[in-house]
């Protein structure tokens, strides 16, 4: 379909007169324009007779940010009712690795594992209490399995996929049967996902051909999704900090008006971002292109290089194999040199820190002598991946609506301004008004409490307090009589508190009953949330043997884990408690649902 083109006349300024056209130019040649939504079904599984005797199957997951746990769910669907020989069908059990010491291991055959990866290597929180018990004597009730293991991580950090690798070890280890072997998969999962599963229905016995069409007619029902977004209008953008702030986020709201599309407060939107022209522009001249040249991607899909690299392909985080494009294109002695020793074995250290610090045009500038065709630039970059965002809003208080806060990425590196393809995206290149692809991501675990009557306590610094402007907003409109407490925190009381005049209203009005703040650099020393939990030890306490439930979102790599360090010490200063007892406390706080986290 041939992309409209804005005309002179209309009413936009010439920026926004071209980012429309380059927008709507990769909407159109990229196919990502949203379908209309299928209301049909089909039953999954293969054609068995009524009652046939069913033979169990377990998938368990770890999941912190929804893909594994979607993963193991659609994996369940293909395998129900598929043949598992001998007149028996499949009967797929899945659940969070968390509820396993529910399950009577001795009856069971198949263990089919999934585990995403965040942080240092870490295992997902509704992973880690199974894996502790793998890791004792009690796992060798495992032994008798068949098993497989599906990792999720990212290939930028550098203990890939750790959580995977270590959960197929462990059952290698104590002498289970391997169904099929372990797979990992990158941030661009979905192909090899499907893939996957087409192994495990394979090795299940269970036929490739009648589980993909059973997947496939289902996927047409789901509605609006990652593969098939919803072009949501922009309705608000605005920011939070004052001017005089060294940052800058967003509130930023969008319409789902007329798309039924829903959500829960603690639910994540993924955004999927275009590209900075600019940058775009200076990949093509890097390229001695002209940005006409049609390239075809790894799907088939053939569109226009400068479409592809507006909101097909990933720009930010090269791989290995665009190195060894730069190699193979014929560059002169000193990059060739250069180029030899980063791929060596000797060089990999170096070779890392090049990738790790570097965009797609720092790396072809770094090589000026090794110019690439356009479709060997785009055969070497991997697809451009979504940004999850977690919702700031509740659909109770805002019909029709979802809100995000969104921290806009700006940094000075390697002689260059780079901006968030997101954040910079969603901040200053879309005119309100104008659509965003966006889709719901769901939460399995982090929402408000179920009983309306328990207290929450939320700690959430800088963008983390997304969620919980969500969760206030939503106890609210409920009616929910549990109390409230919130920690939070940025740079400067005076221009980074952000959504200050709501909380201060939710605080009047009864809805937050405690509000504990930590502005870092208002003083010499600096105070984080994670101090004040520690002011407050036993009045915290208190709380959390009452049977309140704490939550926290925001950065995994420091803020959640000196937020997990400042739990125990409360445990420890206002429960008495010792290292051990605190640790198992913290623990039972998770394996309870009691201790949530969002966390990036």
């Amino acid at each position: 379909m041939q992309a409209p083109v804005l005309p002179e006349t209309a009413p936009f300024t010439t920026e926004q007169r071209g980012w429309l056209n380059g927008y709507l130019a990769g909407l159109f040649s990229g196919g990502n324009l949203a379908a209309v939504k299928s209301t049909g079904s089909v039953a999954g599984g293969a054609a068995n007779a009524p009652g046939a005797p069913t033979k169990s199957l377990t998938i368990l997951y770890a999941s912190q940010s929804g893909n594994a746990e979607s993963i193991a769910f659609s994996l369940g669907d293909r395998l129900k009712g598929a043949s598992a020989g001998e007149g028996f069908v499949w009967a797929p059990s899945v659940s969070s690795m968390d509820a396993a010491s529910s399950i009577e291991w001795p009856s069971e055959s198949h263990l089919i594992l999934l585990s995403s990866t965040w942080g240092d290597g870490e295992m997902p929180d509704n992973g880690k209490s199974f894996w502790k018990w793998m890791e004792s004597d009690a796992g060798q009730a495992l032994s008798h399995l068949s098993f497989s293991v599906l990792g999720i991580g990212d290939r930028n950090y550098a203990r890939f996929c750790a959580a995977g690798k270590l959960l197929d070890a462990r059952m290698e280890a104590i002498g289970a049967k391997r169904l099929a072997a372990l797979e990992c998969l990158d941030t661009d999962y979905e192909s090899g996902a499907t893939a996957w599963k087409t192994r495990i229905a394979e090795a299940l016995g269970a036929g490739a051909s009648t589980v993909s069409v059973a997947e496939g007619a289902k996927a047409v029902s789901t509605g609006w999704s990652k593969a098939n977004p919803f072009a949501a209008p922009l309705l608000e953008n605005r920011r939070l900090n004052a001017k005089e702030s060294d940052k800058d986020t967003r509130h930023v709201a969008f319409s789902l008006a007329g798309s039924g599309l829903t959500y829960r407060a603690g639910d994540a939107l993924g955004v999927w971002p275009v590209n900075h022209f600019e940058l775009v522009d200076s990949l093509v001249i890097a390229c001695n292109a002209s940005g006409g040249e049609t390239v075809t991607l790894s799907d088939g899909q053939m569109i226009s290089f400068r479409a592809a690299l507006l909101s097909k392909l990933d720009l930010f985080k090269p791989q290995r194999s665009l190195l060894e494009a730069l190699m193979e294109s014929g560059p002169a002695q000193g990059d060739r040199r250069r180029l030899r020793e980063l791929l060596s074995d000797e060089g990999e250290k170096d070779r890392d820190e090049l990738l790790a610090n570097s965009d797609v045009l720092d790396l072809l500038r770094s090589f000026p002598t090794a110019a690439l065709k356009p479709q060997v630039l785009a055969s070497n970059l991997r697809k451009i991946a979504p940004r999850l965002y977690s919702i700031s809003s509740s659909p109770l208080a805002h019909p029709n609506e979802v809100h995000l806060t969104v921290g806009v990425q700006k940094t000075n590196k390697n002689g260059r301004v780079r901006l968030g393809a997101a954040s910079s995206f969603l901040a200053s290149r879309v005119p309100l008004g104008l659509p965003v692809n966006v889709f719901v991501q769901a939460s399995g675990h982090f929402h408000p409490p179920e009983d309306p009557s328990k207290d929450l306590i939320m700690c959430g610094p800088g963008t983390g307090i997304a969620p919980f402007r969500g969760f206030l907003h939503e106890r609210a409109a409920s009616g929910a009589t549990g109390r409230n407490w919130l920690f939070f925190g940025d740079q400067r009381q005076e221009t980074d508190f952000l959504y200050r005049d709501e909380l201060l209203e939710f605080r009047g009005n009864g809805v937050l009953h405690e509000l504990d703040l930590a502005f870092s650099r208002d003083q010499e020393e600096k105070i984080y949330v994670q101090t004040r939990m520690v002011e407050r030890a036993h009045e915290l306490w208190a709380w959390l043997e009452g049977g309140a439930y704490f939550c926290v979102c925001g950065d995994a790599k420091r803020m959640a884990k000196d937020v997990d360090a400042a739990l125990k010490i409360v445990a420890r200063i206002a429960g008495g408690l010792s290292d051990e007892q605190a640790e198992a406390y913290v623990g039972k706080l998770t394996a309870d649902h009691r201790y949530l986290r969002d966390v990036y």
